[in-house]
């Protein structure tokens, strides 16, 4: 029987990782038929790209999406198992009116396709998103820095949350963006600078 989770949505107490923010706005897209014995939750936290905390039953879970991968400083889980070794539920999940939020996810670009086996029942549809969002150029697929022009500032995307601090060769380019994101009214868009002390991406050189 499909593993998987039908969650209705409340305000979540924190959210971690930026790209999870879009479980509460995500628009109707990729709706299919919720499996009949579906859990039935509501999502309590936005944890990660890839985990959130549900409410089943007055106890609270952590369920990582299975067959995605988002961008975070954790390696991704293989859903092989009941759980993961970190103990949270490996589950497929489905808004109330079908929409399958694991390939929305890597449909809208805030996540990668990242199938094991034996969880392969949706591999098709997980690819198939990944295509749509990399032929779009959305989310994760979408433009990185690129110079203006020969001894130039960089330009920066600051739309969306487009880079994580793997897309820059040092503190000092990541501090760029930051800065420049900010000097536009965007804020921290890309949410590189995670303790808000207002230097970002404090690991790279």
């Amino acid at each position: 029987m499909e593993r998987c989770t039908q969650v209705t949505l409340s305000t979540p107490s924190s959210t971690k990782k930026p790209s999870s923010q879009t479980l509460t706005t995500l628009p109707p897209t990729l709706l299919v038929l919720v499996p009949a014995g579906c859990v039935e939750a509501q999502v309590v936290e936005v944890v990660e790209g890839d985990t959130i905390n549900v409410r089943i039953d007055a106890q609270e879970y952590a369920v990582r999406y299975i067959g995605i991968d988002t961008p975070e400083t954790r390696h991704p889980e293989k859903g092989v198992s009941e759980t993961d070794h970190y103990g949270r539920l490996l589950r497929y999940v489905y808004l109330a009116d079908g929409t399958f939020v694991n390939a929305a996810l890597v449909r809208r670009g805030y996540a990668q396709s990242s199938t094991y086996p034996p969880d392969v029942r949706h591999q098709d549809v997980l690819r198939k998103a990944q295509r749509e969002a990399r032929e779009a150029e959305r989310g994760l697929w979408g433009p990185r820095p690129t110079e203006t022009a020969q001894g130039s500032a960089p330009r920066f995307d600051c739309s969306d949350n487009l880079y994580n601090c793997s897309d820059f060769s040092s503190q000092a380019e990541t501090q760029m963006c930051y800065d420049y994101c900010q000097a536009l009214g965007r804020g921290d868009v890309h949410w590189l600078d995670d303790d808000c002390d207002g230097v970002a991406c404090e690991s790279l050189p």
